[in-house]
C-alpha cells in the first residue's frame, strides 16, 4: 500500500472509532434516561436484565472502539514511517485517555441506577 492509502485507511478507521464513541454516548443516556424515569419502579428480575443487557452492549462497543482506534493508530503510524515530509503523526493516547472515559462513565451510569433504585423514601 502506499503512504496515501495507509493514511486514508487510519482515516476511516478513526472514523469509525468516532462513530462506536457517538453510539456509546446515545447508548449511555438512553440508560442514564430509563434510571430516572422508570428506575425504582423496576422490580429486580427487570432491573437484571436491562443491566446485564447494558453492561453487554457497552463492553462490545468499547472493544469495537479500542479496534477501530488501534487499526486507525497502526495504519496511520506506517503511513508517517513511508513519508518523506510529514512530521505529525497519531496520538494512541487520546483513544487510550477516551476508554477512561467510557469505563469512568459506564461505571457512574451503574451507580446513578443503584442510586435511583435505592432511594430512602418516607
Amino acid at each position: 500500500m502506499t503512504e496515501a492509502e495507509l493514511f486514508e485507511a487510519g482515516q476511516f478507521a478513526y472514523s469509525n472509532s468516532l462513530a462506536t464513541f457517538a453510539i456509546y454516548i446515545t447508548l449511555l443516556s438512553g440508560y442514564i434516561a430509563v434510571a430516572y424515569i422508570v428506575g425504582e419502579k423496576l422490580v429486580g428480575s427487570q432491573a437484571t436484565i436491562i443491566n446485564t443487557l447494558y453492561s453487554l452492549l457497552i463492553v462490545t462497543i468499547i472493544a469495537a472502539f479500542v479496534s477501530f482506534a488501534r487499526i486507525g493508530y497502526e495504519n496511520a503510524y506506517l503511513a508517517l514511517e513511508m513519508s518523506t515530509q510529514r512530521k505529525a503523526g497519531p496520538l494512541p493516547l487520546v483513544a487510550e485517555l477516551a476508554v477512561v472515559v467510557m469505563v469512568f462513565c459506564y461505571l457512574a451510569s451503574l451507580k446513578f441506577m443503584w442510586d435511583v433504585r435505592h432511594t430512602k423514601t418516607g
